[in-house]
């Protein structure tokens, strides 16, 4: 059961709701290094399922590495 949902995250913005029963979802390992893939979740909703996919990322920031010389 989904619950907790942040207001316009990717998932809330993608149609998922509180309350949704989550029946099947994607394999985070098989997403987690790869930046354009879409988490898929399958839920129930009353009487419907419904498919929902969105990218569990959030905007692109940029990022500073120091390499030690």
């Amino acid at each position: 059961m989904s619950k907790g949902l942040i207001p316009s995250s990717n998932a809330e913005l993608a149609g998922l709701k509180n309350g949704d029963e989550i029946l099947a979802f994607s394999d985070r390992n098989e997403i987690e290094d790869i930046a354009t893939k879409s988490f898929k979740l399958k839920v129930k909703r009353g009487d419907k399922e419904l498919n929902i996919s969105y990218l569990p990322r959030g905007k692109e920031v940029r990022v500073y590495q120091y390499v030690k010389k």
